[in-house]
């Protein structure tokens, strides 16, 4: 059963002048310190942030809150697996919420799929919330 389906797109140029604008201030606020250690080293770290920034506002578009829950950036943090698959995990009160819609209890059950993508200086996230 499909609970919420999310998509966003980000320019990758709007987020570089975003953290060119107010650094560390912006990363901090929008970023796990799990997802600013990925970006560390990475050959293009502002396609990196737009693709997470972009996961994100899918995951919440995809959970549909209502708007006086008070979901933070980092009750939503893309991991990436060892093979860098893309995984989007809830925290806090995004997996309230997340627990809430598909009844407590059976929430193990809940899967969060995740699909990023880029091209022509846009970052693409698709998210699908399910419960079986």
């Amino acid at each position: 059963m499909i609970i919420g389906i999310g998509t966003d797109i980000v320019s990758i140029d709007r987020i570089d002048g975003i953290i060119g604008r107010f650094g560390t201030r912006f990363l901090d606020r929008i970023f796990t310190p799990s997802e600013q250690h990925q970006a560390e080293g990475r050959a293009q770290k502002m396609r990196f942030y737009a693709m997470r920034f972009a996961a994100k506002e899918a995951g919440w578009k995809a959970l549909s809150p209502d708007r006086r829950r008070r979901i933070g950036w980092h009750d939503f943090e893309v991991i990436s697996t060892d093979q860098g698959q893309p995984v989007l995990n809830f925290h806090g009160e995004a997996q309230d919420v997340l627990a809430e819609k598909v009844g407590r209890g059976h929430d193990q059950s809940a899967r969060i799929d995740l699909s990023l993508s880029d091209d022509g200086g846009f970052a693409l996230a698709f998210v699908v919330l399910s419960a079986s």
